[in-house]
């Protein structure tokens, strides 16, 4: 994106994100303008196309997962505890904007490039379950595992868990969180009654 997008504007449009964008492919400019009012001109100015408009309003939801994450990660004490805080923080983000989630996921499989803000996000997600797991195979709370699979299956289970329930017709946070905790962190715990999920 060549020009910095005011600051005025960019809450604008992040603040329809989730009313404009679609799971499937790239905003329509004309719901953009019907929903905040800004010109079509002023829109083209700052974005080239709708599909570089659609990649400024998802890396905002890539940057708002990055801190979730790390926020919640660091006030949790031990393996299981941060572990359950990863996923809780993912499916928290996940499911407050389905359709933004959505195409989030949808544009993240086809491999669109988000470039340095992707890969940073990717780092604090990834980085932060790569240490969970280890520190808890280290201790023994976790059986032994091989981590690049296991965050392999975290992510993509809760990626297909997020997309089952939005072809349900909407997410139940509270049921998507207890299938995710079940499955992924009972099934990494060495004593699966140790940990009340």
């Amino acid at each position: 994106m060549a020009k910095p997008v005011p600051k005025q504007m960019a809450e604008k449009l992040l603040a329809v994100t989730e009313q404009v964008v679609q799971p499937g492919g790239p905003v329509r400019i004309n719901d953009v303008v019907d929903a905040t009012g800004i010109s079509r001109s002023t829109l083209y100015y700052y974005f080239e196309s709708a599909e570089e408009l659609t990649r400024f309003l998802l890396v905002d939801k890539l940057a708002a997962i990055g801190e979730t994450v790390q926020k919640e990660v660091s006030a949790a004490t031990g393996p299981t505890e941060r572990l359950v805080a990863v996923l809780d923080a993912t499916l928290r983000v996940t499911t407050e904007q389905p359709a933004l989630a959505s195409a989030l996921l949808r544009a993240n499989l086809a491999g669109e490039n988000f470039g340095q803000q992707l890969r940073e996000t990717k780092e604090v997600v990834f980085g932060a379950l790569r240490e969970i797991v280890q520190d808890g195979v280290r201790e023994g709370t976790f059986i032994p595992v091989d981590v690049e699979d296991v965050m392999a299956l975290i992510m993509g289970g809760v990626a297909m868990a997020s997309l089952d329930e939005l072809n349900r017709g909407g997410p139940d946070p509270a049921a998507l969180r207890h299938t995710v905790r079940s499955v992924i962190a009972r099934g990494l715990l060495a004593d699966p009654t140790s940990f009340a999920l």
